[in-house]
C-alpha cells in the first residue's frame, strides 16, 4: 500500500487507496475580532445579496465569526450564496445552507463564470476570504461595476515548526498532495524541491501552475 503524504489542513475528503500521513505545512490564523476592516465589511451583512465563498476555511472562519463578532445569528438563507467547488460545497452543506451556485471550474475564474451568468442587477456582493487569495476574482468584481465588498477573514502562513516532522514524512512517502499555492511555498520553504523518486500531485490548475514556477 501506498503512502501519501497530504500537505492541506484536512485530508479527510481526499479519497485513496493509499495510506495517509497527514503533515499540514500551512497554519490559518483568523483576524481579530477588533480589526477594523473586518468590522467594517462585516456591518453591511444584512445588506449583501451574494456571498462567495472560494475554499472551505473561508466558509469555517465566516460563521465562526459570524457567532463571535454579532450577539445573534444573522440568516443567510435568502442571500445567493456562490461555491467554488466541491469541498467548499461541502463545507457551506454542514452549516445548513441547502442553496447555492457551485463553479462549473474550481477556481477564482470558476467562480467569474459563474457571475457572469447571473442577473446582478441591483446586488451588493460579499467576497470573504484569505488574505493571501489571488487578485484574480477582486479585480474582476471592479470590472464587473457591481457594488461589492470583499473582507480578509484569515492569514496563511507556512508552519515552519513542522520542518523536522516534514522531513521525516517525506522520506517514508511515495506520493506527496499539494492542495494550494500555499503548501507549495511552504514546502520549498522548509524542505526545498520534492525528491525526483516521489510522485507529485496537485489539487487545481492554480497549484499545478505554483509548483511549475518553483521548477517541478
Amino acid at each position: 500500500m501506498n503512502t501519501i503524504l497530504y500537505l492541506g489542513t484536512d485530508p479527510s475528503h481526499f479519497l485513496t487507496t493509499g495510506r495517509i500521513v497527514h503533515c499540514p505545512v500551512i497554519r490559518l490564523i483568523p483576524k481579530e475580532k477588533f480589526d477594523e476592516p473586518l468590522l467594517r465589511a462585516w456591518e453591511d451583512l444584512e445588506k449583501y445579496t451574494h456571498i462567495i465563498f472560494t475554499s472551505k476555511n473561508a466558509v469555517h472562519f465566516f460563521f465562526e465569526m459570524r457567532e463571535k463578532i454579532f450577539q445573534k445569528k444573522i440568516t443567510i438563507s435568502e442571500k445567493k450564496l456562490l461555491s467554488i467547488g466541491p469541498a467548499t460545497s461541502h463545507a457551506l452543506e454542514r452549516h445548513g445552507c441547502a442553496f447555492f451556485l457551485e463553479a462549473v471550474e474550481s477556481t477564482q475564474e470558476g467562480i467569474a463564470t459563474a457571475l457572469r451568468q447571473l442577473d446582478l442587477t441591483g446586488s451588493y456582493i460579499f467576497y470573504p476570504r484569505s488574505s493571501q487569495a489571488r487578485p484574480y476574482l477582486s479585480n474582476f468584481l471592479v470590472e464587473l461595476g457591481v457594488k461589492y465588498q470583499i473582507c480578509d477573514l484569515y492569514d496563511t502562513i507556512s508552519d515552519l515548526s513542522r520542518s523536522a516532522e516534514l522531513s521525516s514524512f517525506v522520506e517514508e512517502s511515495d506520493e506527496i498532495i499539494f492542495t494550494s499555492p500555499s503548501t507549495v511555498k511552504a514546502f520549498f520553504e522548509m524542505y526545498g524541491s520534492p525528491p525526483p523518486t516521489k510522485k507529485i500531485t496537485v489539487i487545481g490548475p492554480v497549484t499545478q501552475e505554483a509548483l511549475q514556477k518553483m521548477g517541478r
